[in-house]
């Protein structure tokens, strides 16, 4: 995995149950949450999951937490404190990433991506007319790339400009602002975009201004830092 690839992000706990509790209620007793548990690991055995972890809390108390399941081939137990890749979760902090930076002047939401990743290409002229905003809505007319696809692969094992090297060629599926459709590759430019007007790389921009200010001191931008710290091991059906 690269360290500056905007599609990857890392999070100590797998699942976070947050009950919808009103002031006046009292939070889950002992037989509720072992009735959460038994939930969860029905879950994680009807998907099929090797491992998971889960959080209850409620009014900003930490009512259990657990780990459940191996968090490798190797039968390492999975663990409360065990990072978990985010997957696309990540985007959300991307966006927010992206919208730091237009408050501060650094970015102009309706400015072309191209003033900001000049390398970002498609057939004709159609990369001139998107812009930061379209990136962000997924209402770029990009191409889909399919799961697994080489833009996924090479955001994660590769960098992101191999990734948007990927679209080259290719013409857009619909009008830039007309159509939303959720395409990867929006947000391999929305993590360019904060590299390049942030002059910092990626993860480190996302440490610094989001993580540290919200003391989220178990959650990695770098997936090196993350594999110290004893990173899970990913799977999806493809």
């Amino acid at each position: 995995m690269n360290a500056n690839a905007p599609v990857i992000f890392l999070a100590c706990v797998g699942m976070l149950i947050a009950p919808a509790i009103t002031e006046a209620a009292n939070p889950p007793g002992p037989s509720s949450l072992d009735a959460m548990e038994e939930t969860f690991e029905r879950g994680l055995a009807a998907n099929d999951a090797p491992g998971g972890s889960l959080a209850v809390v409620s009014d900003e108390r930490m009512l259990r937490s657990q780990g459940f399941g191996e968090a490798d081939g190797s039968g390492t137990p999975v663990t409360a404190g065990t990072p978990f890749l985010l997957g696309s979760t990540t985007k959300s902090f991307t966006a927010l990433a992206v919208m730091q930076l237009v408050e501060r002047g650094e970015v102009e939401l309706d400015a072309p991506v191209r003033d900001y990743v000049p390398e970002f290409e498609l057939a004709g002229d159609f990369a001139d007319r998107i812009t930061v905003r379209q990136v962000l809505q997924h209402t770029s007319g990009v191409p889909p790339n399919s799961e697994g696809g080489p833009i996924l692969k090479l955001a994660a094992d590769g960098t992101p400009l191999e990734a948007i090297a990927e679209l080259r060629g290719k013409e857009l599926v619909s009008e830039p602002g007309e159509e939303m459709e959720y395409v990867n590759a929006n947000y391999v430019l929305a993590g360019l975009v904060v590299e390049r007007a942030s002059g910092l790389p990626y993860a480190e921009y996302v440490e610094r201004n989001i993580f540290e200010p919200l003391e989220m001191d178990d959650t990695f931008a770098d997936p090196e830092v993350a594999r110290a710290d004893g990173l899970a091991a990913g799977h999806r059906y493809i």
